[in-house]
Formats: C-alpha cells, structure tokens, sequence
C-alpha cells in the first residue's frame, strides 16, 4: 500500500529566483564601478592550497569573518549560506547536528548509524555528530565540497564533506576580541591571541563561551524550570614550529565543556479514545491530515506502561510546555592535532596524527509531557584515534599527484535508558578503517586537465550488545557480539576544461562507499542483531565557475545524478514495547539536482550573493511496516494498535530532511563615513520549500514552506579594528518545524517536534589587532 501524499501549492517558483537572477545581472552592468573586484578565495580541498576558481568541484567557502559577521554561531548557522546543505539539530544547536547535503543524510540521532557527510577539524575526522559542536571556535575558513569525496577524504563521504580550518598561529602579533549580548539574557565572548615565541615558535589560543539564563519557552509543570538555559565552552592552543624552511610541525590541543539544556521537543498527540476508557486506541484524523494546532488541542497522547495518563497540549504554542522534566547536556571533550610537513624537494611528506576522548550524556522528556511516557538518558562514550600518512608532488612538477595511507580507530560505548518500563540497552561499537588512496592531475594540454583517484578501504566491525528489554531474547538479555567487515573502492575521473583565464568548465564521474553498520537500541529478536550492507553512490557532475564584467561578478552552477545503491535508511518499526527508529537498506535511490551561485558587486559599496538549490529524490524498493494506527483509523495503513499496521510499499517516495526548492541571499552595504568610519549594513534572506520529516510522509511532522530574515548593523573603523553592531536574526518572527519523530502505537500516540527559535536581537563589539 502506498502511503497517501498531500501536495500543495508553496508560492513560491523557480522563475521568481531567475528573474531576481537577471535584474541583478543587469544591475550590475549598468553600475559597475572598475575599483569594485571580487576577491580570490584560496581553500585546501584537495589537501593543498588553491583557488576556489581552479577547482573542479562544487565547494562553497568561508572565512571566519564573514562567520562572525552573519552572526553564525553553531553548525547549523551554516547551512543557511550554502545551496544544497540542510542541517537540523535534535536537542538544541548545540546537541546532535545532522547533515543533509543535496538530499543525502543519515534520518537519526543514534550514534552507531552512518553518517553521510564527514566533518574534518584541521584535517582530523569528528566520527560522532555530537563532537562538532565545539568546533565553531577560531576559525580561518569553512569549506563545503559537494558530491562524493571517497578519493581524497575516505570513510561516510557519500553525500560530502565539511572542513573547519583553524588560525594558525603566526610570527605576528595578531588576535581579537568578539563579545555579544542578546535576547533572553544571551553573552557570548570569543578570542584569540597569537604571535612569535622565539625564532622558530610561533603560538595561539583561542577561547569562546556562551551563556544564556533565559529563553522563550514557559513550562506549565510549577515543579520544573521553564528549560532553554545555555552554558557552554571551549578552548584551543596551538603551537607551531619550524626549525628549518623545509619543516613545519603544528601542535593543537583542544578541549571543551557543554551543560546546557536541552531544547525540548513540543507535543503533538496523535491519538483517539473511540470505546471511552480513556487510553487512545487509533490515529485521529486531525494528526492524519497535518492539521497540527487542532491535533495539539483534540488528539490524546499516553503513557500506557508508567501512569498510564492521557495528555495534549491545549494552548498550541510550541514555545509553551508542560513537561516533567527539562533534559541537560552533560559533553565533554578533550583531544589533540598533530600535523608535520616536510619540503622534500621534488615532493612533499604530510603526517596528520589526531586524538580525541568524547563523553555525552543526555536527559531528554522525549514524550514532550507531563509523564514518564518516554523519558530516557542518552549517554555515550567515543575514544578515537587517527594517522594519515601521505605524498605529494612539488610546486614545479608538471603533473600534480598525491598519494596517501589512512587509519583509524573509533570506539563508542552507548548506554540509553529509559523511564518507561526502566529498559536499559547498553553496547559498544568498535571500527576500525584502513585506506590506500592516490589522485593524478594530468594536463592533457595547456586548457584541458584529466584528474583520477582512487582509493581502497576496508572497515573492521566489533559490535556488542546487552539489553534488559522486557520482550527481549534471553540471549539478548545476557549479551550478544557479532563482527561485521567489508571492503570496497572510491573513485574519480573527471576533466577540467579552463575555456579561458575567467572560465573553467568541468564534468566528473565518481563513486562513494559507505560501511554497513548495526543497529544499537530496542533489539528484541536475535535476528535483528545482523548489520545492515554496505552502500555506494555512483555521482555524474557537470559544472561551470566563471568571472564576468572584469572581475566584479561570478557564477557558478553545477548539475548532478546519483545512481544510489543499498541506501542505508531510517524506518519506523515495531519493536517489543515500542516503535523504534531502525537502520535497514533499501534496494536504492536516484538523486538529481543543481545548483546556482551568482556574486555581483555593482558598486564599491553593495555586495550581493544569491543561491539556489534543486532536490529531486526517488527511493527504490522498500517495503516497511508502519506503527500501528489503530483500527478504522483515518491513516492507509492502519492496523493493530499493538501489533502493527500494513506493510507500507515505499518505493518512489521521496527522501526526508531536504527541500525541494531552496533559495539563499545575502546583501552587504558599505558606506564610508568622514574617512574614519565605514556604515556596514547587511541583510540574510532565505527561503526553503516544505520538508518531510520520515519516509513514509507524516503530514503533521512535516516542515511548512518558510522564509528566515537576518539582518545588521555595524559602524567600523576604516582600519578594521574596532567594529560595532546591531544584529536580529528570524525577523518575521516565523514558526518551523526543524525536527520531528512519531512513536504512535502500543497506545503511546506521541509525536514531538523542534521547532526553531523566535526572533532574537542584540549588539556586539569586536576588536582586532
């Protein structure tokens, strides 16, 4: 049976975005100015510094500056700057961030699930999604590459990857100083100083903390605080050495510390009492329908293994609560970078060596209300250990190479317990990855260039598994291990064709590999211990990076295929006493897309950036079985509240968590003032069309079509050293939907919903030297 969809009209068209297109491209050739240049833009990619324009790759940049002057302060700040990406973040900014790049991602926040898209810390990979949210400190630049990036980066790039790049320290004297009050009693305070030790040493620290001691929520519950608090921080210190031209060794040692709140899930109850005995016994139809407000207010929830209440939420205001509790964050890190380059001559050695020790726990009222329906502590511990070793060819070789070795090894120990019925599964997941890899640039003739990699990896398994599940196999109860290893091949062949000096036009083909993994929570049958398979994505990509009107504007656009095989999903199954979130494969999914950059500056004083995403996503054969809905309910698949609903056929539905249409602008006015002060004045608009949130479509969990303003206000001294501003962020005010999960059956009828944070404002000052 296929799930039933609702489609609707979002007001909002491709032609709106070419038409902004084409007036700002006439705007600009009727106003330019010859002082007005756009600058270059140097990353390291592909693991050496070149020119974003040279790359043959779909790679969206930026520095810190620009960073702290959107006012981006966590991960998924980001994903409003770059076409394609989406992040959510279950549990705050802070907690679990989630990426979706041009459709791909990982549909949930269990830490033994693959993740689709790596993060990179100065060359070190983050294996776990709660390790990233210390890394927004100090940085030098950001990088997003799009598409497979298997050659170079290795292990879960399917989908991409994201690089934080942090300041060096320098033999110059440098830092600065950025502090920040805002709504809701908000400080936060970033710094960073450097400069020569002796000769040969150079060094920098770097410092950011955030505090919050109010927030827009309420909760009803007079026994508990009303919840939103932050306190967070976080510290780097690098050491950089060279003791001679040919040598340089750079030291990090890292470390950070969050006990923020939790930002709690708002209830959406989706059931209904049909024989009057007060515990819901089927799916309601204003759930059904997507009618949230209404299902808030006449739909029943429970909590039918604790108090066995029922519960809504009469008020509709997401930012308004009645919860029991108010989870915390208790992470803590600490790790350390090790990176060597040596000038060899003919070639160059780089050794990157990283350590890190992770811990994480989360309490979490994941039902959303006043019972104990499904609160439970999410606390895991991840040690891992890095070394990659590689070659590359010297500045004067004709031919550029890089061949390289790769090992690591991660282990995570996760313990998540639960309030209802007391259920505790605890296991521990070891991985260990080895890969071999090497890339060639081979100019075929002085415009046209060949570039071919490719890389092997194996990925080593050690799973084991302990639950006190009521309905669990006795031999689950006592502890089960199981062992899973695979290895497969990543690769690239591409072209890049530099048309002219302004020009480069390029078309790749590339394949990604992605280790199968295992499921870690409400494992009741032995059979369900069995890992998933591994998946591939085989990527067609055409591109074209230009520069236009002498250098005062750009564009770049790329289109793409995914031949996406054994797609590792998410699907929402019952097991035992609930319906959990279960890794499976589904047989595979074809992906296309494109993207549009246009950069314009049509006087020295007005910058304008516009970005534009196409998602089209089609998933091949997955039957799954939905949660139990209930008799005679509303829903296509009802069924058995308690045993489950129909066998839901899946296939061509489209993947959850990314917008069809997506649409991203920034506008910069600088004006001078007297000589001494320039007037800075920027706006961020951007637009997403809806988003569902599962695969089998829940309406009331989907994401409405929405618009996000942010603005500033600065005045800076002409030489950068002090800047002063003014700062509001979601300006209309507007309410969204940024993470949603469903537990319906077995008399629960709970769902719960992130919803993102109202309009905030406040001031800044920075000072750099």
């Amino acid at each position: 049976m296929k799930p039933q969809r609702y489609l609707r009209h979002s007001g909002f068209t491709p032609t709106f975005i070419f038409t902004v297109f084409a007036v700002a491209a006439t705007t600009n050739s009727t106003q330019a100015n010859d002082n007005a240049l756009l600058e270059e833009v140097v990353v390291t990619a592909q693991k050496r510094e070149q020119s974003l324009d040279d790359i043959g790759i779909a790679i969206d940049a930026f520095t810190g500056q620009q960073l702290r002057e959107s006012g981006a302060n966590s991960l998924l700040d980001i994903s409003q700057l770059s076409p394609g990406l989406n992040i959510r973040g279950p549990f705050g900014d802070f907690g679990y961030p989630i990426i979706t790049l041009r459709g791909v991602n990982t549909d949930g926040f269990i830490e033994t699930l693959p993740q689709s898209t790596a993060v990179y810390a100065d060359g070190v990979y983050l294996s776990q999604p709660p390790m990233l949210g210390f890394r927004m400190l100090d940085l030098e630049r950001v990088e997003v590459l799009k598409g497979p990036q298997g050659t170079l980066y290795g292990r879960n790039t399917i989908a991409g990857a994201v690089n934080f790049v942090a300041n060096r320290p320098t033999f110059e004297r440098e830092g600065y100083v950025n502090a920040g009050y805002g709504r809701y009693n908000r400080f936060t305070l970033e710094t960073a100083h450097g400069g020569a030790l002796s000769e040969t040493v150079a060094g920098r620290i770097a410092v950011k903390y955030l505090r919050q001691t109010d927030s827009p929520l309420t909760n009803l519950n007079p026994d508990v605080g009303d919840g939103g608090e932050l306190d967070q921080v976080s510290g780097r210190l690098s050491l950089l050495f060279e003791p001679s031209d040919e040598v340089e060794l750079l030291v990090q040692v890292y470390a950070g510390r969050d006990e923020s709140d939790v930002w709690p899930f708002a209830l959406i109850p989706g059931g209904e009492d049909t024989d009057g005995d007060g515990i819901p016994d089927r799916l309601c139809n204003e759930f059904f329908t997507g009618n949230v407000s209404a299902a808030q207010r006449n739909c029943l929830a429970g909590d039918p293994f604790g108090s066995g209440d029922t519960f809504n939420d009469t008020d509709g205001d997401p930012y308004t609560i009645n919860q029991n509790a108010i989870g915390r964050h208790n992470n803590e890190s600490v790790g350390a970078m090790v990176e060597l380059n040596w000038d060899l001559g003919d070639m160059g050695f780089t050794s990157v060596t990283g350590w890190d020790d992770f811990s994480r726990r989360d309490e979490l009222d994941e039902d959303a209300g006043p019972t104990t329906a499904i609160d439970n502590v999410r606390s895991s511990d991840i040690k891992q250990f890095s070394q990659e070793l590689r070659l590359s060819s010297g500045d004067a070789a004709a031919m550029t190479w890089l061949a390289g070795l790769y090992f690591s090894d991660d282990e995570l120990t996760g313990d998540p317990s639960f309030d209802s019925g007391g259920r505790r599964d605890t296991s521990t997941l070891e991985t260990r990855t080895y890969g071999l890899y090497g890339q060639v640039e081979y100019p075929l003739s002085d415009d046209l260039t060949l570039i071919a990699g490719g890389r092997y990896t194996q990925v080593e398994r050690d799973f084991s598994y302990r639950t006190n599940g009521f309905f669990a196999a006795p031999a689950l109860q006592a502890g089960i291990t199981d062992d899973f290893s695979d290895g497969d091949w990543s690769g690239k062949i591409g072209l890049d064709w530099r048309v002219s000096e302004d020009t480069l036009v390029y078309a790749s083909v590339s394949r990604g590999f992605n280790a199968g993994t295992y499921n870690s929570q409400f494992i009741d049958a032995v059979i369900d211990i069995d890992p998933t398979s591994s998946e591939t994505i085989v990527a067609y990509e055409t591109g074209i990076k230009t520069k236009f009107a002498n250098g005062r504007a750009s564009l770049e656009a790329s289109t793409y295929f995914y031949d996406y095989q054994d797609i590792q999903v998410v699907a929402v199954v019952p097991r035992g006493t609930i319906d959990a979130n279960v890794l499976t494969n589904a047989d595979g999914a074809d992906l296309y897309g494109f993207e549009t950059q246009l950069r314009l500056l049509p006087t020295d004083w007005l910058d304008i950036n516009l970005g534009i995403s196409y998602i089209n996503s089609e998933l091949g054969e997955l039957s799954s079985p939905a949660p139990g809905t209930g008799l005679d309910s509303p829903a296509p698949f009802n069924g058995d509240p308690f045993a489950g609903g129909q066998i839901v056929d899946l296939e061509g539905e489209s993947l959850p968590n990314a917008p069809e249409w997506s649409f991203n602008s920034s506008f910069t006015v600088t004006l001078p003032v007297n000589g001494q002060y320039d007037f800075v004045a920027r706006a961020d608009i951007s637009w997403e069309d809806e988003i569902k949130r599962d695969l089998i479509g829940t309406r009331a969990l989907y994401t409405e079509d929405h618009w996000n303003v942010d603005a500033s206000f600065s005045v800076q001294t002409a030489d950068d050293k002090w800047r002063f501003s003014v700062w509001g962020k979601n300006l209309a005010d507007e309410t969204w939907i940024t993470e949603a999960y469903q537990v319906l059956g077995f008399g629960f009828y709970i769902a719960g919903a992130n919803y993102n944070y109202p309009r905030t404002f406040g001031l800044s000052v920075d000072y750099g030297y």
